[in-house]
This record gives C-alpha cells, sequence and structure tokens, in this order.
C-alpha cells in the first residue's frame, strides 16, 4: 500500500466583523491546515489553535505537527495504524491537541474518501440524524454593533442565544436589557413563516428562549462579585460557560449550587482526565465539546461516550473563525451526543469568514438550521448541505 503524503500550512483568513470576549478579540483567524493525499485522493484537516484554551500558539503547534510528519507518513495506513500511533503520542498530543486534530482529521478524511463512505460509517457513529440547530453567538461588542446583530439573528429566527460577558456588571447588564427588550417581543412578532419552518425540524420549541453566558475565566480572583451580577441580570440564564480560573471545580459547584444554574466546561475540558475530575464535584455540569481543542475526533468520541455515562449535557461547540472542515467533523460529535445534545455552535461560513476554504461550504440558514445527509458524504465531504 502506499504511503500517505501529509503537506501542512498555516491558515489566517481575515474576518468581517472582529469578535471579542474577555480572553481575546479576533480579527483574523488562525489555523493549522493540513493535507493527506494517497493513490489520487486527498483529505483535508484543521485545527484551531488557542492559548487560552489549549496553551498551543499557531507557531508552536505549526512546529509540533511538522516534526510529526515523517512518523506518522512511516507508521499510519490504516485506521487502526491511526489509533495506535495516538495512543503511544499522548502525552504529547495532550499539550498539542488542536495540531495533532489537524493531522488527525485529514487522515480520517482520506480514509473515508478511499473507501467511498462517509465519516460517521468510518467511526461507527449513527448517520440518523440529519437536521441540526446551531444557536447565536453574540460577542462583547459596543451597544450599536451589539445592537444590530440582536437584531439581525431575531430577524433569522433564532431562540437560542449564547452571550459573551465580560465581568463588568454595568456593561454586561446593558447588553442584556438590550436583548431582553427586543428578544421577548421579537419570539412573538418575529416573521411567522421562520417559525414554522424551525418547528417542523428543531428538537425543541423554537419560541421557547434559552440564554447562556460565557464568562472566558473574567471572573478568576473575582470569584465573590458573580452572585450579585447574577441576581440582579435582567435576563437569567439557564448556564453559564468558564466564569473562573480553569479546573476551578470546586468553586464551580457551589455556584451551580447557589444560583441553580448549569456550568459549562469548556477551558477546563481539554481531555478525558478533565471529566473525571470535574465529575467528583456535584453540580448542573454541561460539556462543550469542540473538535479541535479536544485533539480530534477519536478522542472526541471517546469524550462524549463518558459524558453521556454520566448523565451531562452537551454543547458541540466551536472555535471562532473556523472553517467548514471543523463545522462538518462537529456533525459526526453532534450525532454520537444523542440525546445528550443540548446546542451547537459555529457553522458561520462566510457569514463571519472572507471565505470559507472547504467548498461547498457549510453554513447554517432560517432559524440556524443545517441540513446534513451523511450517507451521501465521503468523509469530511459536505456532500448535501442544505442550511443557506
Amino acid at each position: 500500500m502506499n504511503k500517505i503524503k501529509l503537506s501542512l500550512s498555516p491558515l489566517q483568513i481575515p474576518m468581517k466583523v472582529s469578535f471579542k470576549h474577555a480572553s481575546a478579540e479576533r480579527h483574523v483567524t488562525e489555523s493549522v491546515w493540513v493535507t493527506a493525499e494517497r493513490g489520487g485522493f486527498k483529505g483535508l484537516g484543521e485545527g484551531c489553535p488557542r492559548v487560552y484554551v489549549t496553551g498551543e500558539t499557531l507557531e508552536g503547534a505549526m512546529t509540533w505537527a511538522q516534526s510529526k510528519i515523517a512518523l506518522i507518513e512511516s507508521r499510519v495506513a490504516t485506521l487502526a495504524d491511526l489509533r495506535e500511533l495516538s495512543r503511544e503520542l499522548n502525552s504529547e498530543i495532550e499539550k498539542n491537541l488542536s495540531a495533532w486534530c489537524a493531522l488527525e482529521l485529514a487522515i480520517l478524511d482520506l480514509l473515508a474518501k478511499e473507501r467511498g463512505v462517509s465519516l460517521e460509517r468510518l467511526l461507527g457513529v449513527s448517520e440518523e440524524r440529519t437536521r441540526f440547530s446551531y444557536a447565536a453567538v453574540l460577542s462583547a461588542d459596543d451597544a450599536e454593533k451589539f445592537d444590530c446583530n440582536v437584531d439581525k439573528y431575531l430577524r433569522f429566527g433564532f431562540s437560542d442565544f449564547k452571550l459573551k460577558v465580560v465581568a463588568n456588571e454595568s456593561e454586561d447588564s446593558a447588553r442584556l436589557a438590550t436583548l431582553k427588550s427586543k428578544v421577548m417581543p421579537g419570539l412573538r412578532l418575529c416573521w411567522p413563516p421562520v417559525r414554522l419552518i424551525a418547528s417542523a425540524y428543531a428538537t425543541r420549541s423554537p419560541f421557547e428562549f434559552r440564554l447562556r453566558l460565557d464568562g472566558n475565566n473574567a471572573w478568576a480572583g473575582r470569584e465573590t462579585e458573580i452572585d450579585a451580577f447574577l441576581d440582579r441580570a435582567p435576563l437569567k440564564p439557564w448556564a453559564i460557560e468558564e466564569p473562573f480560573a480553569p479546573h476551578d471545580f470546586s468553586r464551580l459547584s457551589e455556584l451551580s449550587r447557589r444560583q441553580n444554574i448549569g456550568i459549562i466546561l469548556d477551558e477546563s475540558l481539554c481531555r478525558i482526565q478533565d471529566v473525571s475530575q470535574a465529575a467528583v464535584h456535584p453540580a448542573r455540569w454541561v460539556a462543550n465539546m469542540r473538535v479541535s481543542k479536544l485533539g480530534g475526533l477519536l478522542r472526541s468520541l471517546e469524550i462524549a461516550t463518558l459524558v453521556r455515562e454520566l448523565g451531562w449535557e452537551i454543547i458541540v461547540g466551536a472555535q471562532v473563525g473556523e472553517t467548514s472542515v471543523l463545522s462538518r467533523a462537529a456533525l459526526v460529535l453532534a450525532r454520537a451526543a444523542g440525546g445528550a445534545l443540548v446546542s451547537q455552535e459555529g457553522a458561520f461560513g462566510d457569514i463571519l469568514l472572507e471565505k470559507d476554504r472547504a467548498e461547498p461550504m457549510l453554513k447554517f440558514g432560517l432559524a440556524g438550521l443545517v441540513h446534513n445527509t451523511a450517507s451521501r458524504n465521503r468523509g469530511l465531504g459536505l456532500g448535501e448541505v442544505k442550511g443557506n
């Protein structure tokens, strides 16, 4: 059997709008882009290194991935080979999660295309689910921009919202008040056909407004301030993501009990041992699972199995600026999440990026819906995708 040939390059695509939260403000995407080729077939892989999530920089991820190409090319010819090498390199991969994700996805894509099957079929994931509903994600923008973005999401028929907060009560409360003034009448008066379309496909009522907050560790070192903010918040979230320092499970558990609120783990959940460490502390834990930060699909699926066994809810998340390659990979994880899936993020395509490298592009449409028929795909190929 011919060897797999790998190549990689940095991918930096300008965004149409900047995206701001407590840990960073992003104007351009930064990804590791990998191609895997053999016998006329080509697989694509992508990973998004983020210092504030996995500790990786783009330069560091590129250097480590490049250092592993010769080893991978000499050792990996099959899916079994890939699994074996992944186990052998576990300690290194845990320090280079998004870099490994890019390498792994490219190989998985290639293997599936060679077999003429979808990535789901290659990995033994059910293809039954074909419709997916994405959340509106609002960054911590100035009042005018924030107002405009809320209006856009409402016109599109969204009812599931995620808001980035910055631990400034005045600023955060002002955005929540704006959202409340627009969303509550918006859900009653939004263009009716959008709601009717959504109701046919959604797993919950499209008239049910849901809000979660993303703290991006903004209250780290100021943990005592968060209760006052939540008590006075104009809108009550059902969950909050990473308000404190990563892995501060004890304080997060106490906050969950005091406020009767879900705690979404993102930076605190990058490795399977993170799940076990959190599970010791009683709380309503919600796993935000992003394929890139978890080190690829094989690791993501393993973690999803454990999370489901623990009875946690799952959000299949996305890194800001990822292309349709990672958005498509996330659909495999969403299918594996089954009934534990409560929300999805991503699938922005060229709504956010100046150009998406994947064709055809995976992009949400009315009410945040995407239709994907996995059985018509080959590997990560987007196949029949309808969402825009």
